[in-house]
């Protein structure tokens, strides 16, 4: 599929830095004001405190509470907003072959000023391209928590950081990469950032104010690990699957389905 100039810059940018950053409506996706309005809903039912229970150094669970991709089966024109065509020409485009749609969450950063979970200095691993898409639902500034990356030609080697088991602080990384080399993605509501989150070591900054994001994953159809993909969105028979695969054309049932 070709892309428009726009979309080529941003998948020749992402080749070779790692990360492009946007906002909303430079991208002009279709049904954008409406996932942005069902997003706000969903938030807003989220519980507020300021505290989370400790479940371990590497769960997102220590930090955040989120919604998962599974519940947000039940707000089709969210789960749905990441599997229009152009989002999966974007993808293919960049991977050179079909993308996997893994599914979506949504997430409230609770600043408990722990740096666990996806906080640690990290490269993902459920594939060896994964594409993330972080909308920032919220104002993101130093204290909020920004995604943070080293650009792809500084990004370091994890054995480096074997002898850490790979719990990966910033104290630690600031022995490897000097700090000044780090970069905040910063912005307000809308703010977008997309990343291939193999290529760069990343995470999201400790937060000192509440951080609330949407974020989307892709992958190829035969990923490296299947039951990190799978654990996006654990397929099954139920209600919510059913009726999203009404909606689904032959490609979106591909990109969603036919993978797993």
């Amino acid at each position: 599929h070709s892309l428009r100039p726009c979309d080529r810059a941003l998948v020749s940018q992402l080749r070779r830095t790692g990360v492009f950053t946007t906002r909303l409506d430079s991208l002009e996706l279709p049904g954008t004001s409406s996932m942005l309005e069902i997003a706000d809903q969903v938030l807003a039912h989220l519980p507020n405190q300021t505290s989370v229970e400790f479940q371990g150094e590497r769960a997102t669970a220590s930090h955040s509470i989120g919604i998962s991709s599974r519940q947000l089966m039940d707000y089709p024109e969210l789960f749905m907003w990441g599997l229009q065509p152009r989002w999966l020409d974007i993808v293919e485009n960049y991977l050179r072959q079909p993308a996997a749609y893994l599914g979506c969450i949504l997430r409230r950063e609770v600043p408990n000023q722990r740096q666990v979970g996806v906080r640690l200095w990290h490269q993902d691993a459920e594939d060896y391209k994964v594409i993330k898409v972080i909308v920032y639902l919220s104002d993101v500034g130093v204290e909020e928590g920004p995604f943070e990356y080293i650009p792809k030609q500084q990004t370091p080697a994890y054995s480096q950081f074997r002898h850490l088991n790979n719990i990966i602080r910033d104290q630690d990384m600031a022995q490897v990469i000097p700090p000044e080399v780090w970069q905040q993605c910063l912005g307000p509501r809308s703010t977008v950032v997309i990343a291939d989150t193999v290529s760069v070591f990343h995470h999201a900054s400790v937060p000192k104010n509440d951080r609330y994001s949407l974020t989307l994953a892709y992958t190829s159809t035969k990923p490296k690990s299947l039951s990190r993909c799978r654990q996006w969105c654990p397929y099954g028979q139920a209600d919510a699957w059913l009726k999203i695969q009404t909606m689904l054309s032959p490609r979106q049932r591909r990109a969603l389905i036919d993978w797993r």
